[in-house]
Formats: structure tokens, sequence, C-alpha cells
């Protein structure tokens, strides 16, 4: 029996302790400011102390912090119905109703209690009732009241306070900095008046056409937020209106940065996250951005389509391409820009199909997208859509006069030739050819045309041309890489067409000129293998076979000749 019995009061020691516990780390989160860790405890303090004032206004103030402003209401609620003439918790529950915009019900508590003896002359009371007119953007009443309140005791810097948020309102900066500066000199503790007498210098340093007094301003603005988030870090609505000043300044790296330390101190205020998500974005901080568009699109019902938007394109940038092909096919309206990136990053998504339906939208929008039809065009034909391709490189032809339509020529030809189609390619080169006469590119593909067609010979002329202008140019400039490459596709072509009639002195004349533009190219070796071994040169056979086995050693044409001559 006794053993039961000190089991009972060690579990219910042990309850007090954990209870006790509870409370304890509440408020000294609260001490510390860390109000995301009292908020958590929040509920938990409340359930196990439902009787406790002091506790019940502890958990007030930390939901008015957050921002839970319902949650707020029903705790002084509660409080109320615990000691019904608390002035305090009336006062407070007034103001928790304004919060939640019923600013009439607000008005009807405060009424009600300046009815009572030396209510109506209580500055604390006008405050309140002064700063319910401001929420309720009624400013004539605010202004009235504040007065009033001045009245009464000149010497509190609330009242000073409110004065000034209610010339900020009214968008008069000067008197709005005029009463900050009042309410600091009263009580330099306070940090709210210095949080917007920082933004009202920021103010008038826009307004100012001086451009002297306007630094100065800035200045000012600057030592204010320096002050305010040395002494209070976590101080959540100094970076929150630091953070709006800099955004509406277009300084989006710096309001990133204020509006990503308000998020790490209000995980939950949403609509600093939004302008933290916007800043980074805007600032091309996509990695950063995508974090707060992720946690912040579905909690505001204004900005969700915005929202995706944004994080479709930040899912592109930082290359989950998956991602932001997925919700771009959510998106009910997308733009044409849009539709762009949503044709690449279902490609490189491999959903061709979807790439495809994406960029035909990208294309037939209202506005010209020269160069998005000349990408979509190249892709189409990367992917073998020759035809449509053609469709897509004709359609910009007509539609835009640039060098890129030029080149659409080219390409046509390409696709023509690739479709097996060589007659209407060649008719397209020599198109082609009439507007870049120096093309070797299109030159080598006339030959190919030709070939094709079995008519080498009408072709060899065109080699014969490429070759030429390829020699002058690189004479002109021999370190030209554009140049040597164009003079590679010559030089094989005609070491091709030259091994084919068996003319093995020019295949070796043009692979050793090869070798000395590229000497990291095994394919010129192979030629020249070719050609000796025809002209039964087995020892310079050998000789090349090794050096192109040197430089690609899974050369199959190569190790399969030199093994063919035993070479050592």
């Amino acid at each position: 029996m006794r053993l039961i019995i000190a089991l009972i009061v060690f579990s219910f020691a042990f309850l007090h302790v954990k209870a006790q516990s509870t409370v304890e780390r509440f408020k000294k989160a609260i001490i510390e400011k860390e109000y995301v860790e009292a908020l958590s405890l929040t509920s938990q303090v409340i359930n196990e102390n439902p009787n406790s004032l002091e506790l019940l206004d502890l958990a007030a103030d930390v939901y008015v912090e957050m921002e839970y402003h319902a949650e707020a209401l029903k705790v002084l609620q509660a409080a109320l119905e615990i000691e019904s003439n608390n002035v305090t918790f009336t006062r407070k529950y007034a103001l928790a109703l304004a919060n939640t915009s019923k600013f009439t019900e607000a008005v009807n508590i405060m009424n009600k209690l300046f009815k009572k003896k030396g209510m109506d002359k209580n500055p604390d009371n006008l405050i309140a009732l002064a700063n319910i007119y401001l929420k309720a953007d009624s400013l004539a009443q605010a202004e009235y009241t504040l007065l009033k309140a001045r009245e009464s005791d000149d010497k509190r810097a609330e009242i000073f306070t409110g004065l000034g948020d209610l010339y900020y309102a009214k968008k008069v900066y000067e008197l709005a900095k005029d009463n900050y500066e009042s309410a600091i000199l009263l009580n330099k503790e306070l940090l709210e008046p210095r949080i917007k007498l920082a933004s009202s210098y920021y103010r008038l340093g826009n307004m100012e056409m001086d451009q002297t007094l306007s630094q100065e301003y800035f200045r000012r603005s600057l030592n204010e937020w320096n002050y305010i988030t040395k002494v209070d870090p976590k101080n959540a609505t100094a970076f929150y209106e630091q953070g709006k000043i800099f955004f509406l300044a277009s300084k989006f790296l710096e309001a990133g940065s204020s509006f990503n330390r308000y998020a790490l101190l209000r995980p939950e205020g949403w609509l600093g996250r939004w302008y933290c998500a916007q800043a980074w974005y805007k600032s091309k901080r996509f990695d950063s951005a995508v974090v707060h568009l992720e946690a912040v699109r579905n909690k505001i019902d204004t900005i969700t389509v915005q929202a995706n938007e944004m994080l479709a394109h930040t899912y592109f940038e930082t290359k989950k391409y998956k991602e932001s092909s997925d919700l771009y096919g959510t998106l009910t309206k997308i733009d044409q820009a849009n539709y762009e990136r949503y044709g690449y990053a279902a490609f490189f998504a491999k959903d061709t199909n979807t790439a495809v339906r994406a960029f035909y939208s990208a294309i037939e929008g209202p506005d010209k997208k020269c160069n998005t039809m000349f990408r979509f065009a190249n892709l189409l034909m990367s992917m073998k859509k020759y035809d449509e391709a053609i469709n897509v490189f004709s359609k910009r032809i007509n539609m835009c006069e640039d060098t890129n339509s030029v080149k659409s020529i080219y390409y046509i030809g390409n696709c023509l030739y690739s479709s097996a189609k060589h007659d209407s390619a060649i008719i397209v080169f020599k198109d082609y050819l009439t507007k870049e006469i120096n093309s070797i590119p299109a030159r080598i593909s006339m030959y190919n045309s030709f070939n094709a067609i079995k008519k080498s010979d009408a072709g060899k002329q065109y080699l014969t041309e490429a070759y030429q202008i390829y020699s002058k140019s690189i004479l002109e400039n021999p370190n030209n890489a554009s140049t040597k490459k164009e003079g590679e596709s010559v030089l094989d072509a005609l070491c091709r067409i030259n091994l084919e009639s068996k003319e093995f002195a020019s295949v070796i004349k043009y692979a050793k000129e090869w070798s000395d533009i590229n000497k990291n190219s095994a394919t010129p070796y192979v030629y020249l293998g070719f050609a000796y071994q025809s002209q039964n040169d087995s020892q310079n056979a050998c000789k090349n076979y090794n050096e192109a086995l040197k430089l690609d050693p899974s050369n199959v044409a190569a190790s399969k000749n030199k093994k063919a001559l035993l070479c050592k």
C-alpha cells in the first residue's frame, strides 16, 4: 500500500515538475525573444494553466507578436471571463478585435470603458482607442483622440509614436519624423518609433530634390536601421520594414537579405516571405527564391497564380526540369516567354511531345518570337521532325529579317537532304549561296547532295571552291578556330572522294594538311594509312595506323588494318 501511495505521489510530483518546466521554457523563450519556440509552447501552457491571468496575458502577447490575431482574441476573451473588470485586458481585447478587422465592436468596447469614472482621461485608454482608429483608417478620429491624450499627458512617448503613425499614414513624413523623434527623446529604449523614424527618413530622402539633403536623410535612415538591428537582432518587425524599404527602392539583394532574416524569426509570416521570394527572384537568386515560393504559394490566395508561375521559372533556372514542366502544365494562363521555357523544361525532362506543344504555343502568340522560332526549328530538326522543322524555319523567314533568317535557308536545305529530298536540297543550297557566297558548309552540302543522286562530278566544283575559300582564309587568319573546323570538313570530304576514285596521292596531300591543323584528330592518320596501304607501302601504313591508335585507341578501322598488315 505504501509503495502504491509513493508511486502516486511521485507521479504527481513528476507532472508538476514537467508543467513547471514547460512554463519556464515558455517564459524564457519570451524573454529571449524566441517567439517561434514560445508559440510552439503557448497552447500547452494555456491548456495546463487555464486560470492563470499572467500566462494568458503572455500567451496573448505571443499570438499578437506572431500575428495569430484570432487566437489572441480567444485568449483575451478567456482572461476577461475570469476578471471582467480588468482594464488592461479590456484594452488588449479591443485592440485584438481591431486586428481581426472588427473595428466597430472594438470602438464600442472602448466607449463602454470610457463611461467608467476617470477612464476617458486615462492616456493608456486614449492611446489604445487611437490605435484602433488608425487600424480602421479613421484618421480624423485618431488625430482627435491622440491630441486629447497629449493634453492629458505630454510626456508619454507612445502618444507621439501614435501621432507619428497618423502623419505617416497621411504621407506627411516631415511631421511623422518630428513626432517619432519626440517619442525617442522621451524614451530612448523604445524601438518602435525608431523603426518608423528610419522609414520616415527614407521617404523624405526619396522626396527631397536637394541632393545633399536627400543623402543626409538616407544616411540617417541607415544609421537608425543599424542601431535597431544591433540593439535588437531578433526584432522581426525591424527586418520586415527594412526589407520593404529596400524592395520599394528596387534594391532587391538587400531586400532579400532583410526579409530572409525576418523569415528566420517568423517562419509563418507569409507576406514577408512573399516579399522575400520576390526579392530573391528579381535579383536572380533562384536557389534562395525557391524555398520561399514553395512555402508561401498556397498561403495567400491572391498570389497563388503569380507564385506558381515564378516557381515554375525558378525550377527551370535551378535545373529541376521535371518539376518545372509539371508546374507549367497546371497553369491556366501562360505567356509566350513562359511557353518557351515550358518547352525547354519538358524537352530536358525527356517529354518531347509536351515540349513540341509548348513551343508551338510560344510561336503562335501575338508577338514575333524570332529567336524562339529559330531555336524550336533546330530542336525539331534534332528530333528528326524534318517537315515540321521546315515549316517553322519558313515561317521565321517570312516574319523576321536578320542573319538567322539566312541561316534558316541553309537549315531547310539540311532538312531536305536528311529527308532524302536531294534535288530540292540542291535548289535551296544554291539559293543560300547567293546570300552567303563564301559559305564552306553549304558547298560541302551541295557536293553531298549531288553525290547522293549519283552526280558527284557535278558536285566536285563545290568542294574545289570550298577548299580555295578555306586556303585563303587560313592564310589570312591561321589561328581562327572556326576556319580550322570548316577546313577539316572540306579536307575530310576531299580525302573521301579521292580515296573512292583511287587518287591516293591527293588523299595523302589532303590528309597531311588536315593533320597539321588538328594534331589531336586520329581520322587524317587513318586516311593516310588507307592511302599508303593501297599503294602497298606497309611501313608508312603501319606508322600512320599506330599514330591514329595513339590518339584514338578504340579506332576500329586503324586497329583492324594494323592487324591485317601484321604491324608492330
